[in-house]
Formats: structure tokens, sequence, C-alpha cells
């Protein structure tokens, strides 16, 4: 009886496997420059660096820093008007 249900259980794992969505995979890089959809008052924006990849956020750190984590998982410091 017990040996009936493992199979019966592994039979519709089996069976509904193709039902389950697949891995999405990761989407391709972004590539810049980026445009800007509207426009905040005392807010601009000015290319500081080049050459990081994929920049996926950045955090003021509370003082001259900023913290840049970038899509292989290394996070760059920029700080004095370079990374």
């Amino acid at each position: 009886m017990r040996l009936n249900f493992r199979f019966s259980a592994i039979a519709l794992l089996l069976l509904s496997s193709p039902l389950l969505p697949a891995a999405a995979s990761d989407p391709a890089p972004s590539t810049g420059p980026f445009p800007v959809a509207g426009s905040v008052q005392g807010v601009g924006l000015q290319q500081v660096a080049t050459d990081l990849g994929s920049i996926t956020g950045i955090t003021h750190a509370g003082d001259s820093r900023l913290f840049l984590t970038l899509r292989e998982g290394r996070i760059a410091v920029f700080e004095n008007g370079g990374v």
C-alpha cells in the first residue's frame, strides 16, 4: 500500500511538471544614457563615472559618499569625485 502511494505521488508530480512555469531567465543588462521622464525642481543628473557595468542601486552614506551596488555583486564607493 505504501509503495502504491509513493508511486502515485511521483507519477502525479512528473505529470504535472510541464504545467509548472519555467524558471525566468535574467533580463538583459540595461544600457544608458537613461532619459529623464520629467523634471524635479532642484534635482539634476550628471555623469560622474564610466565603465562600472550595470548599477542596481545607489545609497547615500550620510556624508559625502555614495554606495553603488553593481549587478555582478560588487559595491563601489563614489567619494571625492571618483570611484
